[in-house]
């Protein structure tokens, strides 16, 4: 093969590779975090008969205006609404370190979660996002969201007989009384390991993103640091289940691949 030959071949090789890539960050950046999907799970439950059919949506890691922006979460929360939840769980990092938030993002984004209905209440933990911004809490007040920092309500639906919705943050256990049916909201998944979450009969969590990249090996690589031993969907700890939702915005990259934002939907039904 002559010189003149393998130049071309080369040429043809790099420009292949330039264009490949340049349409793998289009598709990442401008592609796959935008648009939601909802990711629906039915769950089996020794729950209270009067929360039979329960239904719970969780969402997670917004971190607005970072890739998540007002238009975006107006349709989330619309499709929200249509699914009419009883109850609304957020796991955390409502903001972005990276953003400066003016006042108008601030009564945007909560008017936003204001405008999120549901039955029985909506609750809420920080991700350690949410603790560099003092808004959060107002923002999250002011929107009918009850904050667990290290707490737990009771919910009740028409009995006498509740279920407890508990939240950690991140830097210790909780006590409370066992109730018939116990719900634990915890931003990053790998704080399982360091409580008895035996306590619990469901644990909802955040924070990794879904790896960033959603292919196997790959996706391990992005992984955010508390989320590097519980980072797929769905995880069974003994006789308790963990759901990781991967989240609607970004955190430390603008980017994902074949992992669109997403909401969780479960249906809570009585064996």
């Amino acid at each position: 093969m002559s010189m003149k030959v393998r130049i071309r071949l080369w040429v043809k090789i790099v420009l292949f590779l330039i264009i490949f890539l340049s349409l793998i960050f289009i598709y990442g950046r401008f592609i796959d975090t935008k648009g939601f999907k909802v990711d629906e799970y039915t769950i089996k439950a020794n729950i209270p008969d009067s929360f039979n059919g329960l239904k719970i949506v969780h969402i997670s890691d917004i971190n607005y205006l970072h890739t998540t922006n007002k238009n975006n979460l107006e349709k989330i929360v619309d499709r929200i609404n249509l699914i009419n939840p009883d109850i609304v769980v957020f796991t955390g990092d409502l903001f972005n370190k990276d953003i400066n938030y003016t006042d108008e993002d601030i009564t945007n984004i909560t008017n936003i979660l204001t405008s999120i209905r549901s039955n029985l209440g909506k609750f809420a933990v920080y991700g350690e996002e949410d603790k560099l911004f003092d808004e959060v809490d107002e923002i999250l007040s002011d929107s009918d969201f009850t904050i667990l920092d290290n707490s737990y309500e009771y919910v009740y639906n028409k009995t006498n007989e509740p279920i407890v919705i508990a939240g950690i943050n991140d830097d210790k256990d909780i006590d409370y009384v066992k109730s018939t049916y116990s719900i634990l909201l915890l931003h990053k998944p790998d704080y399982v390991d360091d409580i008895d979450y035996s306590n619990y009969d469901l644990i909802l969590s955040g924070h990794s993103i879904g790896g960033y990249v959603n292919i196997p090996f790959i996706k391990k690589i992005f992984l955010e640091k508390g989320s590097t031993n519980y980072f797929n969907d769905y995880y069974k700890l003994d006789n308790t289940k963990l759901y990781i939702s991967s989240g609607i915005g970004t955190k430390n990259i603008r980017f994902r691949m074949f992992n669109m934002p997403s909401i969780n939907f479960y249906r809570i039904n009585k064996k």
